[in-house]
């Protein structure tokens, strides 16, 4: 039984009462359902907390359209899980609000993920249905002669005001670091910066790259396969070490070797000083610097092991066998 009543320009179903169609129906004009008036010029309005539902027959799926108690639109399916939320009010809009194992994913004209939301692993990826960390961008332009241009590039970042800036915080606001590109005259190029003291560590520019431009109390280390300290800069004490951790005057080379056969310095000296040219005259150099005068050690090459020598010498002018070399030794003893 049906109780109904029509209306000059509609149908008008009785709430608590049932109709059930079968096979093709034409409604012409307006249908109301569990109520007595238009919804928003709509051709069918359906009153209730019920909505709509839809389903094939024979099948237990079916799909949900209704509006929430708090006038939130929504879109459930059988199982109650809310795939679409529209709040009444606010500015969101939320997918998948029952956080099932339900993935997003939005096409582009040819990328079937443009944008993918891996909702069982919690992961987002740009450019792939593959996700291997929180957020990914997957790229398949082939940019190995020509990664500079942006028609092929990965990830394009743009400030058009100021710079551009990537922020990396551990959810402490005062342990934050920041990679910033600054396109502004001589300071031009990629800085690292340490949040907690407003400072760059690192400064790429176009002709150099600077480590602790800020000129504070921050060492740079460098390790080797061995050597926790293969280089090391002091920066309180304004000291560089090789080999050490604790260097002891601006340039300290240190090494640990505890050989006895002096023929094993070929390899394993402590300090090297070479010259790659060839010829009679050739020669090494170290100088000591001072305000009034030079001096100099000095080791000469030559084809003849007797005519090589190591000198000593003291005064304005290099190399000055006559006035300034004070003490020789020479390949023949």
């Amino acid at each position: 039984n049906i109780s109904a009543r029509f209306r000059s320009d509609s149908l008008q179903l009785i709430n608590g009462t049932n109709l059930t169609v079968a096979g093709t129906t034409e409604l012409t004009g307006n249908v109301f359902v569990g109520g007595a008036s238009q919804i928003d010029s709509s051709t069918l309005s359906v009153y209730g907390n019920q909505g709509i539902s839809t389903t094939r027959t024979g099948s237990s799926s079916f799909i949900k359209m209704l509006v929430g108690s708090s006038g939130e639109s929504r879109i459930d399916t059988a199982n109650a899980s809310r795939v679409i939320e529209v709040p009444s009010s606010g500015s969101e809009v939320v997918f998948n609000e029952g956080s099932l194992d339900r993935d997003f994913r939005v096409e582009s004209n040819n990328n079937a993920n443009m944008l993918f939301v891996d909702a069982g692993n919690d992961r987002i990826s740009v450019g792939s249905g593959s996700t291997y960390s929180m957020f990914n961008v997957i790229s398949s332009n082939d940019n190995t002669s020509d990664w500079w241009t942006n028609s092929v590039a990965t990830q394009y970042i743009q400030n058009t005001v100021g710079h551009p800036v990537l922020k990396m915080n551990n959810n402490n606001s005062n342990r934050s670091a920041y990679v910033v590109y600054n396109g502004n005259g001589s300071a031009q190029g990629f800085h690292i910066f340490d949040r907690q003291n407003e400072q760059s560590r690192i400064s790429a520019y176009t002709s150099s790259v600077v480590i602790n431009e800020a000129g504070t109390d921050v060492d740079f280390r460098v390790e080797s396969d061995s050597n926790t300290h293969m280089l090391f800069v002091d920066a309180g004490s304004n000291e560089v070490g090789i080999g050490t951790s604790d260097p002891r005057s601006p340039l300290h080379v240190q090494t640990s070797h505890s050989s006895t056969d002096v023929t094993a310095a070929n390899t394993n000296s402590t300090l090297s000083i070479g010259n790659s040219a060839t010829g009679n005259g050739v020669y090494n150099a170290i100088k000591f610097a001072a305000n009034q005068q030079d001096m100099y050690i000095m080791s000469f090459n030559n084809t003849q092991v007797a005519d090589r020598r190591l000198g000593f010498f003291l005064g304005s002018v290099a190399g000055d066998a006559v006035a300034d070399e004070r003490l020789s030794i020479r390949g023949n003893g």
